[in-house]
């Protein structure tokens, strides 16, 4: 079977699933009256239902996924061959593809089987190879790696899927009454100055950065990311002040004085001011924090792994934060660093645990083999862009062991 482009066959092999749902649903309904008492016509009609879900729902999710629902409806085909009113009634009817050429049901039953079988046993060949790390170096790699370190995000795995960690958000917002009576008064005046820009001819971004905070402080989702929504809002004031009348200009400097005196309210926003103002990093640093950070984002969406939108989604909006090399971008860019060393350590952790329990052979399934070789091209990727951290930065994140697994990657 030529798969030179994967996504390609993939997504032509979907139409043919899909083509096939239709045909065996429309044919079973036609002989509705004629269903024998033993459910097997009810059974056809399901299979139709469940591979059109298939495709239908799981049209997004990476290789891994693509893999797991392929399987799925390969196994669902084989059910149906077996179905005896299949065989009889409907698989000998015909029907139009796509191409407007007739078909026999029976006969794309069985060209489906036969190359979802061998998609499948070929890329569980294939992707066992391709995560074939020595134990050396996994075990080398597993030393390097630390756990995920204190930052405006965690993130974290759920069933192949790379998410955010929220529950390991450390900026909480508290119970506090006088704080709660803060909070709405912001969310109140933030709609209200929302509502002003949007009447006025000031740059559209400053009235989305206001939203944004005030979808963060709404949220209660962190009081790191709201303030660092808040940094990319000061910037983006000063560039735009020309444009604002006194009055707005006024009301929108309140608003930043008053979200900044919320978010000193909280020991996280504080370690997180003490640490990256502590750091020395220079305008190579900072800029190439920035380019770093957007490389990131692209490979993420080339990884072939399962991804929330939100993981890239936070990547880009800390490193959209670094607008100006001289305006308050040393937090932002330490922000964006240590967002990037917390994502590239949770894909190598569990990049490290999916080879070894394949290795092991703890699940000889395409779906674990396919889910390694997505970990470990997204660990390829996000490992590569990462190794363009300059030195300097590195060391004032005390990241230097990327550098280091970046060799062991390499040599591999």
């Amino acid at each position: 079977m030529p798969q030179k482009n994967q996504q390609t066959w993939i997504r032509l092999t979907r139409l043919e699933l899909k083509e096939f749902a239709a045909a065996i649903g429309q044919a079973s309904m036609a002989e509705v009256r004629n269903w024998p008492e033993n459910g097997e016509g009810r059974a056809v009609k399901s299979a139709s239902e469940r591979i059109n879900k298939i495709i239908d729902v799981n049209t997004v999710g990476g290789f891994s996924q693509a893999v797991r629902d392929l399987k799925l409806c390969k196994s669902i085909i084989s059910d149906i061959r077996n179905n005896s009113y299949f065989n009889e009634k409907i698989g000998p009817k015909i029907f139009i593809d796509r191409h407007r050429a007739g078909r026999v049901i029976a006969d794309l039953a069985v060209h489906l089987e036969s190359v979802l079988s061998e998609f499948i046993a070929e890329n569980t060949i294939s992707l066992i190879e391709a995560v074939n790390i020595s134990k050396e170096t996994v075990s080398k790699i597993e030393r390097i790696v630390p756990d995920q370190k204190f930052g405006p995000v965690y993130y974290r795995f759920d069933r192949g899927k790379l998410l955010i960690d929220r529950k390991r958000d450390y900026s909480k917002f508290g119970a506090d009454k006088i704080i709660e009576q803060a909070r709405l008064k912001i969310l109140e005046d933030g709609n209200e100055l929302i509502s002003d820009l949007s009447a006025s001819n000031v740059d559209l971004r400053v009235g989305s950065l206001v939203e944004k905070v005030v979808k963060d402080i709404e949220s209660k989702d962190g009081i790191i990311r709201t303030g660092l929504s808040l940094l990319t809002l000061e910037s983006y004031e000063k560039i735009s002040s020309d444009e604002m009348s006194d009055v707005l200009r006024a009301k929108v400097l309140g608003f930043i004085y008053s979200v900044t005196h919320f978010a000193g309210q909280f020991r996280e926003w504080d370690m997180f001011i003490e640490n990256s103002s502590n750091s020395n990093f220079d305008r190579e640093d900072i800029e190439s924090a920035h380019s770093v950070g957007r490389a990131i984002v692209e490979n993420l969406n080339q990884s072939g792994l399962a991804i929330s939108p939100e993981v890239p989604q936070s990547i880009k909006l800390i490193a959209d934060a670094i607008v100006d090399w001289r305006s308050g971008a040393r937090r932002a860019a330490w922000a964006t660093l240590r967002a990037i060393e917390n994502l590239v350590i949770v894909i190598a952790k569990e990049c490290i645990s999916s080879v070894k329990s394949l290795k092991k052979g703890i699940d000889k399934g395409v779906e674990k083999g396919a889910t390694a070789f997505a970990l470990a091209t997204a660990l390829y990727l996000t490992i590569q862009a990462s190794g363009q951290i300059t030195p300097n930065a590195a060391k004032i994140m005390k990241a230097d062991w990327i550098e280091s697994v970046v060799k062991l990657i390499n040599a591999k």
